[in-house]
């Protein structure tokens, strides 16, 4: 599975802002790979993982519990059924309607605070999408 760093720079630098309000971090770096990694090593201190984890309503830390009961990972039509969808928007329209304010889910709102990531994964059947959790968040 993906570590933390490789699923942030999958995102926009809007998206990195919008985790690290979560996390109660301001990014310095304006360029995406830096604040990437400026978010990154922030993210990944025990301590704020704790307090993180910690300030989830419990419907979030059910869905985070389990994932890790899985090894991390489960198929992602699998974890929106038992745990809510995730809007789909555009960098536009999420920053417009402010989806990471009023999530609709446990997945949602996992995902906006960089807990939760989105890949496709080769499996015995072919390649599958899949909800995960950065490997070294695991």
């Amino acid at each position: 599975m993906p570590d933390l760093i490789h699923s942030l720079y999958k995102q926009d630098i809007g998206f990195l802002r919008i985790i690290a309000s979560f996390w109660g971090l301001e990014l310095i770096a304006s360029d995406t790979n830096a604040a990437a990694d400026e978010l990154a090593a922030a993210m990944l201190d025990p301590q704020v993982i704790l307090e993180m984890v910690d300030s989830l309503p419990t419907e979030a830390h059910i869905a985070l519990t389990t994932l890790i009961a899985a090894g991390g990972r489960i198929p992602w039509a699998a974890f929106t059924r038992q745990h809510g969808e995730l809007r789909d928007a555009g960098h536009g329209r999420r920053d417009r309607e402010q989806y990471f304010l009023h999530p609709v889910s446990a997945t949602e709102l996992l995902y906006y605070r960089g807990l939760l990531a989105r890949d496709f994964f080769e499996t015995p059947a072919g390649v599958q999408e899949f909800a995960h959790l950065p490997s070294d968040l695991l």
